[in-house]
């Protein structure tokens, strides 16, 4: 777990050296280096937000969840401020494929035209 967590913050360290990189970048105000910019934000958030979830499963038992059928899950009480947190941060998808969409999207207008790369 540890070497899972200190990748979460090798990861974190190299997309802020990206987003400060890409911003004196010639042709840096292009759509397709917007859309890098973006990707690189929602994967920045993305990384903190699994972070957090890594913690946080270190933290709590393993019996957070109580699943009554398969479509269904509950949070069994009591439940506080660290259950409502895990609850929420669980929901990393919110910030994952909005990064992958941006990610493609830059990809493919990198790919239509020329672009200026440092």
């Amino acid at each position: 777990m540890y070497a899972h967590l200190l990748a979460h913050i090798a990861f974190g360290a190299a997309l802020l050296y990206m987003l400060y990189r890409s911003r004196g970048l010639p042709g840096g105000g292009d759509r397709a280096w917007l859309y890098l910019r973006l990707s690189l934000v929602f994967f920045l958030l993305w990384n903190f937000d699994a972070f957090t979830v890594h913690l946080l499963e270190r933290h709590l038992s393993l019996n957070t969840y109580y699943y009554s059928s398969a479509l269904e899950a509950e949070i069994p009480g009591p439940v506080n401020w660290k259950h409502l947190l895990y609850y929420i941060t669980r929901f990393d998808h919110l910030f994952c494929v909005p990064a992958m969409y941006f990610l493609w999207q830059s990809l493919r207008e990198f790919t239509r035209g020329k672009h200026v790369f440092g």
